[in-house]
C-alpha cells in the first residue's frame, strides 16, 4: 500500500511538472459584492488581501468585477459610479480599478476585468434609480413609451422590464445598445493595463424575448438586418455573436495582447445531452446564447462555461459529463471550466484533476469569498493541487497568428453619419457583415491574401473596394463612405501594437447556472440592490439607419505581435516520460506487494 501511495505521489509530482511546462489557468471570480467598501482604506486593504492570498496559493489570475449594471467601479466618462462605492454618485476620490490592477500585477497575477454586458439595472423590489440621469430613464423606462427602446420585449411587443434575477435586460438586437456597450468596454481596454476582459450576463433571461420594435423590424424576411434569413431564435443568438466579433476586432486593433473571455451557461442545448430532462436551462434554447458559435467565429480567446455541478451526488448534470462537449467544440481556443463552491471543496479538487485529464486549459472558481470561507485555499494546498507556480496557457492564435482581421466603419458620404445595417461582403466568404449604430463592421479569421469588399445599403449605390491586402497578425482598417465619389483608399504602413509586460509565473441540482455575477450574484448569497446614478451619451436608433459620427477614408493596419512559444515536441516527450514512470512505479509496487 505504501508503495502504491508513493507511485501516486510520484505521478502527481510528474503531472505538476508537465503542467508547469504547458501552462494552466488558475483563476477565481471576485464579484463586486465581495471587495467593495465605501471607506477607501478598507477597500484597498481588501483588494491587497485578495491579491496576496491568491499569489500565496499559486493562483495566477483574478477575474475581478468592475462593471455591474451600467454603473462602474472606475471613473467612466459616460456611466455613473456604483452606489456600492459612492451612494450619491460623487467621485470617491480614487480609482479602485487602477488600484486593483496594480495590486494584481505586484503579485504577478493576470488581471481580467469582469464586465456585465446585457443588464442595465437590478432591484429586487423594482425600485428605479434615484437619479434621473441614469441610462434607465432614457432607454429602459416602461413608464415612458418613448424611453424604453433598448429593453427586452415579450411576444406581445410589450416591455419586459424586470427579467431574470430582478435585472433589467438589454435587447441584443438594438444596434445603438450594441455600440454603447462596446464603447464602455473599449474605455477600459484603452485606459487601463488589463490583461483580459471577461463578459457575463451576455444572453437573454428567457427564450421568448426580445420582440422589441427595433429587433422585429431588423429580423423581418428580406430586411437588411437579417441577410441570412434567420428565424427569431437564431437571429437573436446571432446578435450576440456579431456584437462579440465587432468587439474582438476593436480590442485586437488597439491592444492585441488582451485576452477576451466570457462565462456562458454550462449546458449548451438539449440535443447534446438527450438523456437529460428537457426542462434544464439550456443556453441556446432557453437564453438565446450560443457560446460555441462565439468560439467558432474567433470572438473568444477562452470560455469559462458555468459547469456548476458535482460528479458525486448521483444527480445530473455531472461536471465530467458536460465538460467533454465544450472541449469538442473549442474551435482551437481554450476551455477553462467554471466551478462553484456550492459542490464542496473536495469536489472542486476532483474537478480540477478531471479538467487536466480531459485536456482543459485550467479552471475558474466562483467565488473568492465563499472559497475562502470554506477553507478552500488550505485544502488546495493540502492536496498539492497547485504545488508549483505556473504561467497561464500560451495562445498560439495570438502569439503566432495565421490569419488577420478586417475592421472599418460605413458612413454617409455627404453627412458623415454612420449607416446601420449596411451589408458588407468579402470575396471568398459567405459571411455577410453588418454595420452597427456607430457604422462599425468586422471580419475575423481572414486568411492572408488580397480581397475585395462589396458594400450595399438601401437607397445608396453599391461600393466596391479592391486590393485589400491582409497578412497574418494584422488588423486592417477599411473605412467606407457610401453615396459620394468613388472611394479612394489610402493604405498606411503597419504599426507595431503595444503589448503589456508578460506576467511572470507566480512564486437537487438546479440547472439554473446563474450562480455568478458569472451569472455570479446568486451562487452563495443574495446580492444587495444597487441604486446607481449616471448619464448616457449614446444615440438611440430611430429606424432611419443613421446616427451621428464622422467620415474617414483610410486603411490602417495594426500588427499583432508574433512569438513562437510552443514546445509541443517537448511536451509530448514529457508526457511519455510521465506515463512510462507511472508504469514502472506501478509494476514495482505490485511486485513488492506479492
Amino acid at each position: 500500500m505504501r508503495a502504491l501511495s508513493r507511485s501516486v505521489l510520484a505521478l502527481l509530482s510528474l503531472s505538476s511538472v508537465l503542467f508547469a511546462q504547458s501552462g494552466e489557468f488558475r483563476g477565481i471570480w471576485v464579484s463586486r459584492f465581495e471587495w467593495v467598501n465605501r471607506d477607501p482604506a478598507r477597500c484597498q486593504a481588501k483588494i491587497d488581501e485578495i491579491m496576496r492570498t491568491l499569489a500565496e496559493h499559486r493562483f495566477n489570475a483574478v477575474v475581478f468585477q468592475v462593471r455591474g449594471q451600467c454603473d462602474t467601479l472606475y471613473p467612466s466618462p459616460e456611466e455613473p459610479w456604483s452606489p456600492l462605492i459612492s451612494p450619491d454618485g460623487q467621485d470617491p476620490g480614487w480609482d479602485p480599478l487602477a488600484y486593483a490592477i496594480a495590486a494584481a500585477h505586484a503579485h504577478n497575477l493576470e488581471f481580467h476585468a469582469y464586465i456585465n454586458t446585457h443588464v442595465a439595472w437590478q432591484a429586487s423590489k423594482r425600485q428605479v434609480p434615484k437619479v434621473a440621469s441614469h441610462i434607465f430613464f432614457k432607454h429602459f423606462n416602461d413608464a415612458d413609451p418613448d424611453a424604453c427602446d433598448w429593453v427586452i420585449h415579450n411576444k406581445e411587443g410589450k416591455p419586459a422590464t424586470w427579467g431574470g434575477d430582478s435585472y433589467v435586460w438589454i435587447a441584443p438586437g438594438v444596434p445603438a445598445a450594441q455600440a454603447y456597450t462596446r464603447r464602455q468596454v473599449m474605455y477600459v481596454v484603452q485606459n487601463y493595463d488589463v490583461d483580459g476582459v471577461h463578459f457575463d450576463r451576455i444572453r437573454t433571461p428567457t427564450a421568448d424575448v426580445s420582440y422589441d420594435p427595433i429587433s422585429v423590424a431588423r429580423m423581418q424576411p428580406g430586411a437588411e438586418g437579417n441577410p441570412a434569413g434567420l428565424e427569431f431564435a437564431a437571429w437573436t443568438a446571432d446578435q450576440f455573436t456579431r456584437f462579440l466579433c465587432d468587439l474582438y476586432a476593436q480590442i485586437n486593433e488597439v491592444k492585441p495582447h488582451i485576452r477576451v473571455s466570457s462565462a456562458p451557461l454550462g449546458l449548451v442545448s438539449h440535443d447534446r445531452y438527450p438523456d437529460y430532462p428537457a426542462g434544464f436551462q439550456y443556453a441556446v434554447t432557453k437564453c438565446n446564447q450560443d457560446a460555441q458559435a462565439w468560439l467558432a467565429a474567433g470572438a473568444m480567446d477562452f470560455i469559462a462555461p458555468q459547469i456548476y455541478w458535482s460528479d458525486s451526488d448521483n444527480k445530473r448534470p455531472d461536471f465530467s459529463h458536460v465538460l467533454p462537449d465544450w472541449l469538442a467544440h473549442a474551435a482551437g481556443r481554450h476551455i477553462c471550466p467554471g466551478q462553484s463552491t456550492g459542490v464542496g471543496i473536495a469536489e472542486l479538487i476532483s474537478q480540477v484533476r478531471v479538467t487536466r485529464q480531459s485536456g482543459g486549459a485550467g479552471n475558474i472558481v466562483f467565488s473568492y469569498g465563499s472559497f475562502k470561507e470554506k477553507k478552500g485555499f488550505a485544502q488546495y494546498t493540502k492536496a498539492g493541487l497547485y504545488a508549483e507556480p505556473v504561467a497561464t496557457p500560451a495562445m498560439p492564435w495570438k502569439d503566432a497568428p495565421s490569419d488577420g482581421i478586417i475592421i472599418g466603419r460605413v458612413t454617409d458620404a455627404h453627412t458623415g453619419e454612420p449607416l446601420v445595417d449596411a451589408q458588407i461582403r468579402r470575396a471568398g466568404s459567405d459571411h455577410v457583415a453588418l454595420s452597427s449604430a456607430d457604422g462599425l463592421y468586422s471580419f475575423l479569421k481572414v486568411p492572408p491574401g488580397r480581397y475585395t469588399l462589396t458594400v450595399t445599403k438601401a437607397d445608396y449605390p453599391a461600393q466596391t473596394i479592391d486590393n485589400i491586402v491582409v497578412t497574418a497578425g494584422q488588423v486592417v482598417r477599411v473605412e467606407v463612405a457610401l453615396g459620394g465619389e468613388p472611394l479612394t483608399v489610402a493604405v498606411a504602413e503597419p504599426r507595431e501594437s503595444t503589448r503589456a509586460p508578460v506576467v511572470e509565473e507566480p512564486s437537487a441540482k438546479s440547472t439554473d447556472t446563474d450562480a455568478t455575477e458569472t451569472d455570479a450574484d446568486e451562487a452563495e448569497a443574495t446580492a444587495p440592490d444597487e441604486e446607481p446614478l449616471g448619464a448616457d451619451a449614446a444615440e438611440a436608433y430611430d429606424g432611419s439607419g443613421r446616427v451621428t459620427a464622422r467620415r474617414v477614408e483610410t486603411v490602417v493596419t495594426a500588427e499583432r505581435p508574433v512569438f513562437i512559444k510552443y514546445v509541443l515536441i517537448a511536451l509530448m516527450i514529457a508526457g511519455a516520460v510521465v506515463l512510462a514512470a507511472a508504469i514502472v512505479v506501478f509494476v514495482t509496487s505490485r511486485r513488492n506487494s506479492q
